[in-house]
């Protein structure tokens, strides 16, 4: 690597061009994904058609309904369809093309958001090399699990949102104890669990952190019952209407139930399920199917605890499972010879997650700080959600940026441990040699880690 020094005038003295750079390299990719979309991906299908189907009934005036009864639903959090709906009324109806290029752009400005957050987290080193990897990071430009810009699905949305709320909670929600800033932050905390409701347990975290990074508790009570009062203007409104269309107190989705049961019923292994007919015994479906939308959600939360009760032996095999699933090194992914789905070694996010083991390493050591914890406890409470609920590699999508950030402090942590810079640019390339090896014999690689699956 060149001088660290002139790197980081370089980058000081041509930020701009430089980032703009990587924002048109960014863009370039992730349109020429979707003007060579295989054909049976151009029209939505599961999570993506319920999107699609939510915002044409928006504009067609009925409101947030089930597209197939009619009946209105709160199945799932409404803002991305509300975002599709406005895209459909600008561009016109099921104008996929037009997502498809506006969640490029949004996608292609990851990087610069990235590169702040590495810049105020560390320094304009890491935050470069961030986006730059970013910019070049499969998951978040071609079809995964996880989908991708070329898809209508809410983390395209929730992604950016999510990486500007990141932004602001570092920049002055964590570095200026104003009342005002607090308020923003729990506006955009709202409005990203209207996104995606997978982050709605959260916020009582971040009041931890909230009340661990002031001096006096009189003050952190202060800015926290301000941070939750901007989150309940965003959401109270969501849940008023929930109770006049169902007579029932919903606070956000009626989806909790399902996501409770796929991870806690008698097929489970590690991953979520999705058929009903699995996770319910006869009696239990014909029961089920008589019940109105409400009623299933309460009903499916009532058997997921029950089976958790009845089975609390097996609660820790399952736990070591879900995780696993959670932080899996492999992905279905789209064959372009086959034109099928494929369980492939990822070696994209291998690569991230063992050089954000130094980087992690290398940010607790000096001084735990609060945007230490801030980082940590993203990953912490999604595994704790998914020992919860069910293992799901989608579920880590929105903070895989994250570990971005602190994979690069790791390059760069290996490229300062050794005075010697051979001995370095060997440590990084053994690293990548061995995550390219895995990903040209995935077969054998997933062969071994299915047989020690069984074992457990």
């Amino acid at each position: 690597m060149p001088n660290m020094k002139n790197i980081g005038l370089m980058i000081a003295n041509n930020e701009k061009k430089i980032l703009f750079l990587i924002f048109l390299a960014a863009l370039a990719l992730r349109v020429s994904v979707v003007l060579n979309l295989p054909g049976e991906y151009m029209r939505p299908s599961a999570d993506a058609a319920d999107y699609d189907n939510y915002a044409t009934d928006i504009l067609a005036g009925k409101g947030f309904v089930n597209h197939m009864t009619g009946l209105h639903t709160s199945y799932h959090a409404p803002l991305y369809p509300v975002f599709l709906a406005l895209i459909y009324l600008l561009f016109g109806l099921k104008n996929y093309f037009a997502v498809m290029i506006i969640q490029c752009v949004m996608s292609a400005c990851l990087p610069v958001i990235i590169f702040y957050i590495g810049k105020a987290m560390f320094n304009d080193k890491v935050g470069l090399l961030s986006a730059f990897w970013l910019a070049f990071y499969k998951p978040y430009i071609i079809f995964s699990s996880q989908g991708g810009p070329a898809f209508l699905l809410s983390e395209n949305l929730f992604n950016v949102l999510f990486l500007l709320t990141a932004l602001f909670m570092l920049k002055r929600a964590f570095v200026a104890h104003s009342l005002k800033d607090k308020f923003i932050l729990g506006i955009l905390f709202g409005i990203l669990i209207l996104t995606r409701a997978v982050l709605a347990l959260y916020p009582a975290i971040l009041a931890f952190l909230i009340y661990k990074n002031r001096q006096t508790p009189a003050s952190a009570i202060k800015e926290i019952s301000v941070f939750f009062a901007a989150i309940a203007i965003v959401i109270l409104p969501w849940t008023a209407r929930n109770y006049f269309v169902h007579r029932a107190f919903v606070p956000l989705t009626t989806q909790g139930g399902f996501g409770l049961i796929s991870g806690n019923n008698r097929f489970v292994n590690g991953g979520g399920q999705t058929d009903m007919k699995r996770m319910l015994t006869p009696e239990q479906k014909s029961q089920y199917d008589k019940m109105n939308e409400v009623e299933k959600d309460k009903f499916l939360k009532k058997v997921a605890v029950d089976f958790m009760i009845k089975n609390y032996r097996q609660i820790p095999r399952a736990c070591i499972k879900k995780i696993s699933v959670l932080w899996d090194v492999f992905v279905n992914d789209y064959d372009l010879v086959t034109g099928s789905c494929v369980r492939r070694y990822n070696v994209w996010y291998s690569i991230v997650f063992m050089f954000s083991l130094f980087g992690i390493a290398k940010a607790v050591r000096p001084q735990f700080n609060i945007n230490i914890l801030f980082f940590l406890s993203f990953f912490l409470y999604t595994t704790i959600i998914v020992v919860i609920t069910g293992g799901d590699p989608r579920h880590r999508y929105y903070f895989e940026p994250l570990l971005i950030v602190l994979a690069s402090l790791g390059i760069f942590t290996i490229y300062n441990g050794f005075k010697r810079k051979i001995f370095a640019y060997t440590a990084i390339g053994a690293i990548i040699g061995i995550n390219l090896i895995f990903y040209l014999y995935s077969g054998s690689f997933l062969g071994l880690i299915r047989c020690a699956w069984r074992l457990l």
